[in-house]
């Protein structure tokens, strides 16, 4: 299993701004850079915080059923996902980790408190 910490990345909206006259028309699609995205298929489960000693016990599961198997008999609770994560709106190097994991093979990712454990279930 590989385990990667990741701090949120903060997104700044700028508003627009009333003394334009004229603002120019928004894209109506993103600029060619040349780099191919993927949008990874995930499952996850989502928990609050836990202790040192149960993280660790994650490092040898290699299911998500297994990681929630641990969750339950530890009684932590956690929430279950189904989502698209598209590799433009990821960390460039989170998303190389996910594109490099086997098929399925469990992650964790630190969320302020708690965690993201998940698998990458499909590709596109």
């Amino acid at each position: 299993m590989r385990t990667a910490v990741f701090a949120a990345c903060a997104i700044a909206l700028a508003a627009a701004s009333g003394a334009s006259a004229q603002t120019p028309p928004a894209p109506t699609s993103p600029p060619e850079t040349g780099v191919k995205t993927v949008v990874f298929e995930t499952d996850t489960l989502r928990t609050g915080p836990m202790p040192a000693e149960l993280v660790q016990k994650f490092v040898p599961i290699h299911s998500l059923q297994a990681a929630e198997d641990l969750l339950k008999q530890n009684r932590i609770a956690f929430g279950w996902q189904h989502s698209d994560v598209d590799s433009a709106k990821i960390p460039i190097d989170l998303a190389m980790q996910l594109n490099n994991l086997p098929p399925k093979e469990v992650f964790m990712l630190r969320q302020g408190e708690g965690w993201m454990i998940g698998v990458v279930t499909g590709k596109h």
